[in-house]
């Protein structure tokens, strides 16, 4: 399986915030094949 992340996945998987399922940072840390999308929509 392959994961496509959200910038706010990433940062709270970073920091280990409670937001975040423990069973979505499971297999965050378990799945090999982790992307992040990150996206600017300033000027």
């Amino acid at each position: 399986m392959r994961l496509l992340l959200d910038t706010h996945v990433v940062l709270w998987w970073l920091v280990d915030e409670p937001t975040l399922d423990e069973q979505d940072k499971r297999l965050i840390d378990d799945e090999p094949d982790v992307y992040a999308v990150a996206r600017h929509c300033g000027k």
